[in-house]
């Protein structure tokens, strides 16, 4: 797992994908090889196939925050904005500090301007103590820093 994620670090993705690809072989209910495969997939574009993984994985464990925040990411990537809206409030709603989520749902604010994203990013902001992740957040917002 550790030199599959080196791979990916160092940009040998096609490496990556295959030893990601033999690994989901061998153990398909594996939580955290599922999901880091579907990330490297998402990253490289290919939505259907993340978008399946990922879906498997939801049935199996419904409350996972990452499953939620990814499968919330390939419907705003793939424009599909109240699907989106739908994964990642549930994602936040597990883990309301959930900084994929919450950039999600700020990206999705930025795109459509859906009252629903700003106020679940805003509520997320609040609880927040990482100032890196909240300046990013706070940046795909566009807002203004000097009030936070």
């Amino acid at each position: 797992m550790i030199s599959i994620k080196l791979l990916r670090q160092n940009n040998d993705f096609k490496r990556a994908l295959y030893n990601y690809d033999k690994s989901y072989m061998l153990v398909k209910d594996h939580l955290i090889i599922t999901n880091d495969y579907a990330t490297l997939l998402i990253e490289l574009g290919q939505f259907d196939c993340a978008k399946s993984l990922l879906e498997e994985q939801l049935n199996i464990h419904p409350g996972n925050v990452n499953v939620n925040c990814n499968l919330g990411l390939i419907y705003f990537y793939t424009n599909n904005y109240d699907k989106a809206m739908h994964y990642l409030l549930k994602a936040v709603k597990m883990n309301v500090i959930s900084y994929q989520a919450l950039l999600g749902l700020s990206c999705i604010y930025s795109s459509i301007k859906d009252p629903e994203a700003l106020k679940a990013v805003n509520n997320g902001l609040n609880l927040t103590w990482d100032k890196d992740r909240k300046a990013n957040i706070l940046k795909t917002l566009r807002l203004n820093l000097k009030g936070t």
